[in-house]
């Protein structure tokens, strides 16, 4: 969820960011919404609170959005 958040500056900066390695496309999106699903299931193993939280703030993303508006 980090790279979402950040990924205007990585993307100026050059940084390595999963959704720009993902690509702008909905190949791309696809694989970022299965990382996230993955990593709220692994999480709720381990700290369901935090699960819950991760898995709140990703509705509140819109993915295809967020692409849109950055894209080169």
């Amino acid at each position: 969820m980090d790279d979402l958040a950040d990924i205007r500056e990585n993307l100026n900066a050059g940084e390595e960011n999963a959704l720009i390695q993902a690509g702008f496309h909905e190949e791309g999106i696809k694989k970022i919404e299965a990382l996230v699903d993955r990593s709220i299931r692994d999480m709720e193993r381990v700290n369901p609170v935090m699960a819950n939280r991760i898995e709140h703030k990703k509705g509140l993303i819109d993915l295809h959005q967020l692409i849109a508006s950055i894209r080169p």
